[in-house]
């Protein structure tokens, strides 16, 4: 008998009735919370809830289903997901499906009869008994009463009024506590006893006994005394013999002092092996500042502390210099860094901070180790201080407890919101409503009519005003569509059900400048909001609107109207029949008139877009989520734009900066919640954002990851929202991992031949990628593969590497490296020697693995289309595209669709043919 695996695929296609629902969250409330608001039987309603982890019994969400009654009138809000029922015992989502495909009778066989499964994208298949499913009234428990004396109760002290803060007589400043630990900080510290030797230690002479020493002092007393003694004889003289003996003992002594102290370095690499506790005590300090002048040299570690102290970092006394070689150097901060990550694995996080600033002079890293172990004022002086991150300093504080500083902070940097939440927890109730009145106004100067009217609404309590708000956003806005949503909740939160109707009729009377959107919100309206009246007019305003609309606009209009229509009525199949019929009548009215192509090779030209910005080069874009950005240079202007793939979306942000500087884009491609932007050697964005649009409903931040060290070359967010950062630091390259919390997950010292550093080189393109747990450097025509735990593995390639791309998550790993002319793909199966090189003719090319596994290639003018199947390269079409320079080929988010982003603003829209 054959074995096939079953795996869940994304399908966008895949339609039918949803059967449950998933909540996102651990917290029961919130459960109950949302099912409250449901117009469900809750005698019937099931949940099952889904572990983090085979370790993590804690719940990551719950599924919620019924036993007799259907899903679909639920009224489930937009936080839910649904899912659809396969057979008798199985959940998935509804846009999953099972691939091969199976029957309901196959999977019903499968699965065993006294189990219900749930198949969760991240945590897999899951099975529950019978004892494991839960119904509502298993998650309120009621405290049984009990009997107890309450007259012993005594009065307690009452203070005069409210303890807001404590403070000390005398406050430390933050310069006195970096001040402490001047006076005794030295490389040299005061010498133990001898690290134990290494097993490969050859034996050695005492290079600091007596008669050694005695030489070299009374070398230096010589060479001293040389130089004040006239050099004016024609021929050798006492005077030249001493210098020379002076000079060969002092060099004699140099070249000993040089073995010993490798040999010392030697037995510290040992230790740090055999015993890293202890070899942390003796640890030579790769960087730093924390020093005065130079004491006399020595061949014996001293020992330290191997705990973060604050104190230590200010600047101290004498150290002694050690001059390591290239090799020892590269030894030593890879343990180092090894023994860092270990240290933060193990939550001594101290420890780990001490490593990263003590020994690596990696204060970014250290900071990230203390914030993960909660030692939230040490975190707050070394963002503040060392790193100039005063917004970071400010949430150590408020994690911290220390609210009054950080309100200050919050303060001075405009982050109103913020400040006004620490103002209300302190009761302080005048500041905190000024606080949000400042953020109210900020968020109406970004256009973003939505969140101001949140803060109206939740944190002030101001109704009326908050209504006023959102109607002032319909219908100009950029947020038209989602303000009128908005508003409708509001309205049906608030019970002002007669405000509803007088809206519906107005647009019923009134034609509206987006009715296609209106007629979605009206639509959405009609199915879930909590009056039924106010549902009955808008499904009736719905049919009238798109009576009105339906013999203008484009078929894709038409296709979105119709499926308006046929959901106002979801169980009558005959409307839903009628509409597939009046498209289907409509599209064949058309299609002479449509251009087809019918040439199997060349992919179809969907539709295209500009971005409307007159002057700008565009130099760089990606595809992320469901939108597209964008960014290009005027003059000393960047550009910062994004688009969905059938509309201009909005201009997220214009600063200054040299064009000739390349910028660094890179985002999730499936999530699109956050985008890293970075100008290399220029001021970090950090606090941007954009807000959400008819064209993009997302709330999209951007700008460069929380605690983000300086010296950044280049960067790349991978589908699990961890960003890789190729950053520079005092002792070399260094890759970092910073989660989307803004936490360090791990570092990696990169060692890369000087013959290939080229600093020019790492900014321009894009030199780094990330596909699953492995993550690609470009250094010339060598690519290095990253992988915690396993070895660096070095491949070379036939030409100097431009940029890097690959295939898409969870899909077999398709390496693309662009060269100046050409390009060649790396099948990373554990065949290191598989290079196959194609696009020859190609100069400048940009490329994209898109989620069909199609290969796009495309330079100026022409453009190629690559089977990548079984390990193999074949063109499969080539077509001519605008003789415009391409910036980036993006994969689309459907297994057949691409975009093709040209330097003038335009995006080509493809879709290769079935």
């Amino acid at each position: 008998m054959i074995e096939t695996l079953l795996q869940l695929r994304f399908a966008s296609q895949m339609s039918s009735e949803p059967a449950a629902f998933y909540l996102a969250g651990k917290e029961a409330s919130v459960w109950l919370d949302e099912i409250a608001k449901w117009n469900a039987p809750h005698s019937s309603i099931r949940l099952l809830p889904i572990a983090s982890s085979a370790a993590d019994r804690s719940p990551r969400g719950v599924l919620i289903y019924a036993l007799q009654n259907s899903a679909t009138s639920w009224g489930a809000s937009k936080s839910c997901l649904t899912y659809r029922r396969i057979g008798e015992r199985l959940f998935l989502p509804a846009d999953g499906c099972i691939e091969p495909s199976v029957s309901d009778q196959e999977i019903d066989a499968l699965l065993a009869a006294d189990y219900t499964y749930v198949w969760h994208p991240v945590a897999g298949l899951v099975a529950f008994e019978a004892s494991d499913v839960l119904s509502v009234s298993d998650l309120i428990r009621f405290e049984v009463p009990r009997a107890r004396e309450w007259n012993l109760a005594r009065p307690g002290v009452v203070l005069a009024q409210q303890l807001t803060a404590l403070f000390a007589a005398v406050t430390p400043t933050v310069d006195d506590i970096m001040n402490e630990g001047q006076d005794d900080i030295g490389t040299d510290s005061s010498p133990l006893s001898e690290l134990p030797p290494s097993p490969a230690e050859p034996d050695g002479g005492i290079l600091n006994s007596a008669a050694r020493q005695g030489k070299r002092m009374l070398a230096n007393i010589s060479q001293w005394i040389t130089r004040q003694v006239p050099h004016t004889g024609s021929r050798e003289t006492w005077v030249n013999r001493l210098e020379d003996w002076a000079e060969r003992q002092l060099n004699s002594y140099a070249s000993g002092l040089d073995a010993a102290r490798n040999k010392e370095i030697e037995r510290l690499m040992h230790m740090l092996e055999s015993d890293p506790d202890r070899g942390l005590r003796h640890a030579l300090p790769l960087s730093g500042d924390a020093h005065r002048g130079n004491a006399p040299p020595g061949v014996r570690l001293g020992e330290r502390i191997p705990d973060f102290s604050l104190g230590r970092l200010g600047g101290g006394g004498a150290a002694d210099q050690w001059e390591l070689s290239y090799e020892h150097h590269m030894r030593l901060t890879a343990r180092y860094r090894e023994l860092a990550n270990r240290e933060l694995q193990l939550g001594r996080h101290r420890r780990a901070a001490f490593t990263f600033a003590e020994l690596l002079g990696d204060f970014y890293a250290a900071a990230g180790a203390l914030t993960q172990g909660r030692h939230w004022r040490e975190a707050a002086v070394l963002y503040q201080k060392r790193l100039s991150r005063p917004l970071e300093s400010a949430r150590c504080l408020e994690q911290g407890g220390l609210w009054t500083e950080a309100i200050e902070l919050y303060e001075e940097l405009g982050e109103h919101e913020k400040a006004g939440d620490l103002h209300a927890k302190l009761e302080q109730v005048e500041s905190a409503n000024e606080q949000y009145r400042l953020a109210i106004e900020k968020q109406l100067r970004a256009g973003d009519h939505v969140a101001a009217a949140k803060l109206l609404e939740v944190k002030l309590g101001e109704i009326d005003k908050a209504i006023e708000t959102l109607a002032s956003g319909w219908p100009d806005s950029a947020q038209s569509s989602r303000c009128l949503d908005e508003l409708f909740d509001l309205f049906a939160r608030t019970g002002r059900h007669e405000a509803t109707h007088r809206w519906i009729e107005r647009f019923r009377e009134t034609p509206q400048p987006n009715e296609l959107a209106l007629t979605e919100i009206l639509a959405d309206t009609a199915a879930g909001y909590s009056d039924e009246s106010v549902q009955y007019a808008a499904a009736d305003c719905t049919r009238v609107i798109v009576s009105r609309q339906l013999d203008e606009g484009s078929s894709h209009n038409k296709t979105r109207l119709l499926g308006t229509l046929a959901r106002l009525e979801p169980k009558d199949r005959l409307l839903g029949r009628d509409c597939r019929r009046f498209q289907s009548k409509s599209a064949a009215k058309t299609e002479p008139a449509k251009r087809r192509n019918r040439d199997l090779n060349r992919p179809n030209l969907i539709h295209s877009v500009r971005f409307p910005h007159k002057g700008v080069i565009w130099t760089n874009a990606i595809g992320s989520g469901e939108a597209i950005y964008a960014v290009g240079h005027c003059d000393n202007d960047y550009v910062l734009a994004r688009c969905s793939w059938t509309k201009f979306g909005g201009t997220g942000r214009i600063w200054k900066a040299s064009p000739r500087i390349p910028v660094t884009l890179t985002a999730s491609p499936l999530n699109d919640d956050f985008v890293f932007v970075h100008v290399f050697g220029q001021e970090h964005l950090t606090g941007e954002m954009f807000t959400p649009s008819d064209v993009c409903r997302t709330h999209t931040r951007f700008g460069v990851v929380r605690d983000m060290p300086p010296y950044v070359y280049c960067a790349v967010r991978a589908a699990h929202r961890i960003t890789w950062l190729l950053n520079a630091s005092d002792t070399g390259l260094v890759l970092t991992a910073v989660n989307s919390a803004g936490e360090l997950v791990t570092t990696q010292a990169v060692d890369v031949p000087d013959a290939e550093f080229d600093e020019d080189d790492l900014i321009e393109g894009q030199k780094i990628y990330a596909h699953g747990d492995r993550v690609y450097l470009a250094f010339g025509d060598l690519l290095q593969t990253y992988m915690r735990g396993r070895p660096v593995e070095t491949t070379e390639f036939p030409s100097p590497i431009q940029s890097l791309t690959g295939s898409a998550p969870n899909t077999r790993t398709r390496i693309v490296a662009t060269f100046q002319r050409g390009a060649a793909m790396f099948f990373d199966d554990g065949n290191n020697d598989q290079i196959t090189r194609f696009a020859s003719d190609m100069e400048d090319p940009v490329a994209c693995v898109n989620r069909g596994g199609f290969l796009v290639i495309a330079c100026k003018g022409e453009a190629q289309v690559y089977s990548t199947s079984e390990r193999t390269i074949r063109l499969v079409g080539e077509f001519s595209i605008d003789q415009v320079k391409p910036v980036a080929v993006i994969p689309g988010m459907t297994a057949s669709r691409f975009g093709i982003v040209y330097e003038s603003g335009k995006v080509d829209v493809f879709e290769l043919p079935k």
